[in-house]
């Protein structure tokens, strides 16, 4: 299904085709708990983020800007993805993916997807403690349209993002005015 208005042909690419992994960093005694992300405070099944409990007080950590793809290297089955919003920092266990030659929001949605994080855990590392492989990862192939149709794809994922918030909202809403009753 596509928006009619739009014809031409997808192209198949590699994600390492379309983003690239950060590798740059910043001191860790420039953040505060606002603008620090870790595996900790990443939250499961694409949940965002909550509020670091604590930050790395010495030494360099990966730095992030606003669109990069936050991604936690261990127990990817987990699903902990965010799209950052802010300027900030992350433990050296979180990846940071960039885009470079697609729209952001496109790109987080392959990724904060079940056959992204399936296709990451087929590469993962060990048992216990699964890590995924970088270099796997940057094999994903995916399918992707003119910028045009990425930007509508995503702009109506995000109203789709938007309304399951608010039924999730008013669901906990009603649920503490049934415990409360």
């Amino acid at each position: 299904m596509r928006f009619p208005e739009f014809s031409g042909e997808w192209k198949r690419v590699e994600l390492k085709d379309v983003a690239e992994f950060q590798k740059s960093r910043i001191p860790a005694d420039s953040l505060d708990a606002s603008c620090y992300i870790s595996t900790e405070n990443l939250i499961p099944n694409f949940g965002g983020i909550k509020e670091a409990s604590s930050i790395p007080t010495d030494g360099n950590v990966m730095a992030i800007k606003p669109n990069d793809i936050l991604i936690s290297n261990i127990r990817p089955y987990l699903k902990k993805v965010w799209q950052s919003d802010r300027f900030g920092g992350c433990s050296a266990d979180v990846f940071v993916l960039r885009t470079t030659g697609c729209q952001s929001d496109f790109l987080y949605n392959i990724i904060a997807s079940d056959k992204f994080i399936n296709y990451a855990m087929s590469g993962a590392k060990g048992v216990k403690m699964p890590r995924g492989d970088k270099r796997q990862m940057e094999e994903f192939e995916f399918s992707i349209p003119a910028i045009e149709e990425q930007n509508r794809i995503s702009r109506l994922l995000s109203l789709l993002d938007e309304r399951i918030a608010t039924q999730n909202k008013i669901i906990e809403d009603l649920k503490l005015l049934k415990s409360a009753i």
